[in-house]
């Protein structure tokens, strides 16, 4: 629990300093959908969606295996 609490702070500073750039938003999508957490991956890809960046294919796949 103590790696994921570490990584989740690293993530959310990854979002704040470079908020226009897939990585930041992969890094979290990945913390997320390990720890399993539905609600908080969905808020994150909705931000997501509402930018302009282009998502590429692994993140297709996390959502798919995620929604199902």
């Amino acid at each position: 629990i103590d790696d994921y609490e570490r990584a989740r702070i690293w993530g959310d500073r990854a979002m704040i300093d470079y908020p226009n750039e897939l990585a930041s938003y992969l890094s979290i999508l990945r913390l997320l959908f390990k720890a399993g957490d539905k609600e908080k991956f969905f808020a994150v890809l909705d931000q997501l969606k509402h930018t302009d960046i282009v998502i590429n294919q692994e993140i297709l796949e996390i959502i798919r295996v995620m929604s199902g």
